[in-house]
């Protein structure tokens, strides 16, 4: 049995000798309980701030199920829930201090407090039937008229028509940038997930969210323009926010292969060769630099193959076409009868194939590798002079390492 018991009424909840009768009295992170108990509840302490490399979380967690009973955080968030949001707020407006989620366990402690603190807002909404707004009004702290003198008539149109669903994203936002306006609404939790962990992308959010083809590719294409916009930085290099995504791309290449040919060599180490399969060109890397571009740009370690690849123990292809991707083979000396004599002969086969930021490939072009080794095999002997192989075997199995 518990040794302090959480209760809960109409108007309050209490927790050992303390008695919450408003949210405001709530601490602010209610989950973290080992940082507070000792101040609201004086029996209950914890020895976290004497020696904190001997408090393990499991050791803190069995103290909370010996004094209050298993599970004594969603409890008492629940309890918070049960007695002070559904005694302020009709259930129309829990979309505007909720975080993503289901129910109690997902309400925000901080927007909450605001909202008691704002109720005459809150109530003034749902008369007016603008509930929309709540959010807008919750985060500014100010009624329709104080936020229209802020944003201006025009900005303030556009405002008043947006939906719920995309106000209370948007919201947060409109402190940083009112352009953040013209996002879309898929992306806007994404860009709150980066206003809140990182400064140094801000800058260049707005553009990615304006030219990134699809939903999902918002993160690869904040990762374009950021990189893009360092690279050009120290280039001495212009860019223009309105280029599309298409021409951000190339800038990308290009001064990824300019930042490439500064760490590696350029000299070739290989002759050129290129296969086509299907639907897919392969081009080998001839140089040092190369496969450092390759690796940039395609946001993997290939790189770290280039010294190999200069020493014949290592080939990179560059895949294009239906679909991108680089190819690595492992080079490998064989002892082989050639006219009757024991000859040293060099041997391909296949270690990984991976897309952009080491994504898995399609099957499709799984499909076409045993070819390409197959080719670059005969390749390798005909320019040692030797007949190509006529075996259609398997060479290997891809492996899964990454880059």
């Amino acid at each position: 049995m518990a040794l302090y018991e959480l209760t809960s009424g109409k108007d309050f909840v209490k927790l050992g000798d303390k008695v919450f009768s408003k949210y405001e009295e709530v601490p602010k992170h209610p989950f973290s309980f080992n940082y507070w108990l000792d101040k609201h509840v004086p029996e209950y302490c914890v020895k976290l701030w004497e020696d904190k490399d001997e408090v393990k979380p499991r050791v803190l967690n069995k103290k909370l199920h010996e004094n209050f009973g298993s599970k004594i955080t969603l409890r008492f968030n629940a309890a918070l829930y049960n007695t002070f949001i559904k005694a302020n707020f009709p259930r129309e407006i829990y979309f505007a201090i909720s975080r993503a989620g289901r129910r109690w366990n997902t309400f925000s402690p901080n927007m909450v407090q605001t909202a008691i603190r704002n109720k005459h807002l809150i109530d003034q909404a749902i008369k007016d039937r603008t509930i929309n707004l709540i959010p807008l009004m919750l985060e500014f702290e100010e009624d329709p008229q104080q936020l229209r003198k802020r944003f201006g008539k025009g900005l303030w149109k556009q405002l008043a028509h947006t939906s719920k669903t995309r106000m209370k994203h948007l919201a947060p936002l409109l402190k940083e940038s009112t352009e953040l306006i013209s996002m879309r609404t898929g992306i806007l939790p994404l860009v709150s997930s980066y206003y809140m962990h990182s400064m140094e992308i801000k800058g260049c959010l707005l553009t990615a969210a304006k030219i990134a083809p699809r939903i999902k590719d918002f993160d690869s294409t904040v990762d374009i323009v950021r990189d893009t916009m360092r690279m050009a930085e120290r280039a001495g290099v212009e860019v223009n926010h309105n280029w599309s995504y298409r021409r951000w791309s190339e800038e990308h290449d290009r001064l990824s292969w300019d930042v490439a040919r500064k760490g590696y060599s350029e000299k070739k180490f290989a002759e050129d060769c290129v296969f086509t399969q299907g639907d897919y060109t392969f081009t080998l890397l001839t140089s040092q630099a190369d496969i450092a571009a390759e690796g940039m740009q395609m946001r993997h370690c290939v790189a770290s193959y280039a010294l190999c690849a200069s020493k014949g123990t290592y080939a990179v292809f560059k895949i294009d076409g239906k679909e991108r991707a680089t190819l690595g083979l492992n080079i490998t000396p064989t002892l082989e009868v050639v006219n009757l004599k024991p000859n040293r002969v060099l041997h391909a086969s296949l270690q990984q194939c991976y897309g952009p930021r080491n994504q898995p490939i399609s099957s499709e072009l799984r499909d076409t590798l045993p070819d390409i080794v197959r080719m670059y095999n005969d390749t390798l002997r005909l320019r040692n002079g030797w007949a190509a192989t006529a075996s259609k075997e398997s060479p290997c199995a891809v492996v899964d390492n990454e880059w």
